[in-house]
C-alpha cells in the first residue's frame, strides 16, 4: 500500500506538473569532444545495422570455449 501511493504521488509530481524549462543550461560540445565522439558515433550505428562484423570477431573464441 504505501509503495502504491508513492507510486502515484510520484507520477503525479512527474507527470501533472508544469514545465518550467531545464534546471540547468547544458553548455554545447566542443570541436575537440565532436572529433572524438564522431567515431564511436559510427562504430554504435555501423554495428546496429551489421552485427555481423562484432560476431564474426568474437566467434572463434566462443568456439573454442564451448569446444
Amino acid at each position: 500500500v504505501i509503495t502504491a501511493g508513492y507510486f502515484l504521488w510520484m507520477l503525479q509530481r512527474v507527470i501533472l506538473q508544469t514545465y518550467h524549462g531545464p534546471a540547468i543550461e547544458l553548455p554545447r560540445i566542443s570541436f575537440r569532444e565532436l572529433v572524438y565522439l564522431a567515431p564511436l558515433i559510427m562504430l554504435i550505428i555501423l554495428i546496429g545495422i551489421y552485427p555481423g562484423i562484432a560476431l564474426e570477431m568474437i566467434n572463434s573464441t566462443v568456439l573454442a570455449i564451448l569446444g
